[in-house]
C-alpha cells in the first residue's frame, strides 16, 4: 500500500525467542515513509522520533497486527539526535 518494503524485523526475546511487542520496517525510499507519517496524522517533516503516548493510540488503533493495534514512529540514527 505504501510502497516497496526491503526488510520487515520483529523484535524477539533472546532467551524465549517470543515477540518484544516491537518490530521494524525498512521501505525503499524515505517518500514512502513521509506518506504513510502524513496519512495516519504524524508530521513527516520532523525527523525526530515521536513517542506514541496511550491517549495518541486512538489515532493509530486503526491499524492493527493480529487484532493488535499498531503504533508508528520514525526510527532515526544516533547520529542525527546528536545534530
Amino acid at each position: 500500500q505504501f510502497g516497496t518494503v526491503l526488510y520487515a524485523k520483529i523484535c524477539r526475546d533472546k532467551v524465549t525467542k517470543l515477540s518484544r511487542g516491537t518490530g521494524f520496517v525498512k521501505f525503499e525510499s524515505t517518500e514512502t515513509v513521509d506518506e504513510l507519517l502524513k496519512t495516519y496524522g504524524f508530521t513527516p517533516s520532523s525527523r525526530e522520533s515521536r513517542s506514541v503516548k496511550d491517549e495518541d493510540v486512538s489515532q493509530t488503533s486503526h491499524l492493527t497486527l493480529h487484532d493488535r493495534p499498531l503504533q508508528i514512529s520514525r526510527a532515526v540514527t544516533r547520529k542525527s539526535l546528536k545534530e
